[in-house]
């Protein structure tokens, strides 16, 4: 997947490069911290960069199921955990006047419910529990 993105990774990583030289004082003294800083950065870079993926492909499944007939009936929230954190995504409630009955997209056709975690988190949990029981049996 990286090498689709070579360019854009290589864009931001000069703009977080610009920004950490220019805004960060006494860099010399605080450089031990700094990879402590930038993993942060990045995980709520991480977060955003969800979210707003999250945001475009419910709207996407929610446009699509509009032209033939269905109606955002209410738009709750729900909580969905990924590796960054915790998102709070919409997840529409559709209903159809003619069928007389509703769908949730998200459940649906993204396979998300409320308090689901993404295949990353539950990967990353596995590998931190897994070590741990191996290295303390």
């Amino acid at each position: 997947m990286n090498q689709k993105y070579n360019d854009c990774i290589e864009q931001i990583s000069q703009i977080l490069f610009q920004a950490i030289i220019e805004r960060e004082e006494n860099l010399v003294e605080t450089v031990e911290g700094l990879d402590s800083n930038l993993l942060s950065l990045l995980r709520t870079i991480g977060a955003r960069v969800m979210s707003m993926v999250m945001t475009w492909l419910v709207n996407q499944v929610t446009s699509q199921t509009q032209t033939i007939g269905w109606v955002i009936h209410r738009r709750p929230k729900i909580k969905y955990t990924v590796i960054f954190g915790q998102l709070k995504i919409d997840s529409p409630y559709l209903w159809n006047k003619k069928l007389k009955r509703g769908i949730r997209l998200v459940a649906e056709k993204l396979g998300i419910t409320h308090g689901n975690h993404s295949l990353g988190l539950t990967r990353a949990m596995a590998r931190f529990w897994g070590g741990r029981i191996f290295q303390s049996g």
